[in-house]
C-alpha cells in the first residue's frame, strides 16, 4: 500500500509538471467513439462515416430511381415530403370515349411536355374510361404498364362529357389540375403556358376557341348561338368560346368537386365558383384521329339544360312575353271594335283569327316546355343520383377518391 501510494505521488507530481501529457494520456485517439453506457467500449468512427456514406448514396440512388419511374410519394410521409419539397404536382384530367387511335400520340404529348417540365413539377394523369365500346380500356391499361404517372378510371357505363369529366376530376391529387380532351383537339403543349399563368395567381386559366378547324358550318353556328344564349341568360358571364381545357388550382376543384347539382353544365359552373380567372386563346385543331361522337340530338337537349341549369330568367321572361302577347292582342280587340263603330263589320277574317290562335298555342306550348324542363330538373335533383358509377381504377388509393 505504501509503495501505491507513492507511485501515486509521483504520478501526481508528474502530472504537475506537465499537465498536456496527462490529458492525452487519458483521452483515447481521435478516431474512437465511447459507448455512453460503456465507457470501455468503442467503434471506429472513420469505418462508421464510410460505412453511413455507402449507405446514404444507396438509399438516395434508390430514390431517385423510383422517381424516374413517375412514383410520388404520398404527402402523409414526412421523408417523402422532404425528400420531394421544391416540387408541385400537377395532375391531368382526361375523359375518353372510344378514343383508342389517339391515346399513344396523347401519351407520347404528355411525356414530352412533362420532360420540359421535369425540374420543377411532377405529374399525373387521370384517364375516366367513359364507357367504350373499342379497345380504350386495354390500350389505357398497357400505358401504365409503361408509365405509372398515367392511372386509369373505369365507369360502369357512359355518363355522357359531363359525368366523365367530373369522374376524373374526382380522383385527381394534385396542386393544380388541367382538364383536356383525348382527341388531341386540346393540345398539351400549351399545358406549360397554363402552369405560368397558374404560378402568377390565377385559380382558373381557360381556353377561349378563336377558331375552330375540322367543324362543320352549321355545328360553328350553333355554338355561335349557344354561346351568345348562355352569356346572356345565365347569372354568371361565361366567356365567349370558353372550352372546357383550362387548368384550375387545388382550392378552385375541391370546390368545384363539393357542388352536389345533377344537372350540371361544367364551364358554367367554373365561372360561378368565383375564383381569379384569365383567359388563353388558340385555335382548336381537327381530330388526331377516330370519329367524333358528336349528335345534335344529345347534344341540344344539353345545351338547353346547360342554359336552363345556368339561369332562372327564363322563367321571369315568359311571364314578361305573355303580358306583351295579352297586351297586344287586347290592343287589336279594341281596333277592332273602333272599327266596327266607323266603319261596319268587316269581312269574316277567318285567316286572321286562325293565324293569332297558332300563335297563341305556339307560345303556351313554349311556355309549358320550360317548365316541363324545369320541373324534370328538379325531379333529377331530388332523387339524388351519383354523377357516376365506378367498375375499377388503376393506381388510386382510397384517400383519393
Amino acid at each position: 500500500r505504501s509503495c501505491a501510494i507513492a507511485s501515486g505521488t509521483e504520478a501526481s507530481k508528474r502530472n504537475e509538471r506537465n499537465p498536456t501529457s496527462s490529458q492525452s494520456a487519458q483521452l483515447p485517439p481521435s478516431n474512437w467513439i465511447r459507448h455512453p453506457r460503456r465507457p470501455d467500449s468503442g467503434v471506429q468512427a472513420e469505418g462508421h462515416r464510410s460505412c453511413c456514406q455507402v449507405w446514404k448514396q444507396g438509399i438516395q440512388s434508390a430514390l431517385l430511381d423510383v422517381l424516374r419511374l413517375g412514383w410520388r410519394p404520398r404527402s402523409r410521409n414526412p421523408v417523402a415530403s422532404l425528400m420531394n419539397s421544391g416540387r408541385r404536382l400537377v395532375s391531368i384530367a382526361i375523359p375518353a370515349l372510344n378514343e383508342s387511335e389517339n391515346l399513344d400520340e396523347l401519351a407520347r404529348r404528355l411525356q414530352t411536355v412533362f420532360a420540359t417540365l421535369a425540374e420543377r413539377y411532377d405529374f399525373e394523369v387521370v384517364v375516366c374510361e367513359n364507357g367504350s365500346s373499342d379497345d380504350t380500356y386495354a390500350k389505357l391499361l398497357r400505358i401504365r404498364d409503361e408509365d405509372r404517372r398515367f392511372k386509369v378510371v373505369q365507369l360502369v357505363r357512359n355518363f355522357h362529357m359531363e359525368g366523365g369529366m367530373t369522374a376524373a376530376v374526382a380522383h385527381v391529387s394534385g396542386d393544380a389540375c388541367v382538364i383536356m380532351s383525348a382527341d388531341l383537339q386540346d393540345p398539351p403543349e400549351m399545358i406549360p403556358q397554363l402552369i405560368e399563368l397558374w404560378e402568377e395567381g390565377y385559380e382558373n386559366v381557360y381556353t377561349v376557341i378563336t377558331r375552330r378547324h375540322g367543324e362543320s358550318i352549321s355545328r360553328r353556328g350553333a355554338a355561335q348561338v349557344f354561346y351568345w344564349l348562355i352569356d346572356k341568360l345565365s347569372d354568371r358571364p361565361v366567356p365567349r368560346n370558353a372550352s372546357d381545357f383550362r387548368l384550375v388550382s387545388r382550392a378552385a376543384y375541391t370546390a368545384f368537386n363539393s357542388l352536389p347539382e345533377r344537372a350540371r353544365m361544367v364551364r358554367a359552373m367554373w365561372g360561378w365558383l368565383g375564383f381569379p380567372s384569365i383567359g388563353i386563346e388558340y385555335e382548336r385543331p381537327k381530330r388526331a384521329g377516330g370519329v367524333s361522337s358528336f349528335n345534335p340530338f344529345v347534344t341540344g337537349p344539353y345545351a338547353v339544360r346547360g342554359i336552363l341549369g345556368s339561369s332562372y330568367w327564363p322563367l321571369v321572361l315568359l311571364p314578361l312575353l305573355g303580358l306583351i302577347l295579352s297586351g297586344l292582342s287586347f290592343t287589336g280587340l279594341a281596333a277592332m271594335i273602333v272599327r266596327s263603330v266607323f266603319f261596319g263589320v268587316p269581312f269574316p277574317g277567318f285567316g286572321t283569327i286562325v293565324a293569332l290562335q297558332l300563335l297563341l298555342f305556339g307560345f303556351l306550348f313554349l311556355l309549358l316546355g320550360i317548365l316541363g324542363e324545369y320541373i324534370g330538373m328538379i325531379y333529377e335533383e331530388s332523387r339524388a343520383r351519383p354523377h357516376f358509377l365506378l367498375r375499377q381504377t388503376h393506381g388510386i388509393e382510397a384517400g383519393d377518391a
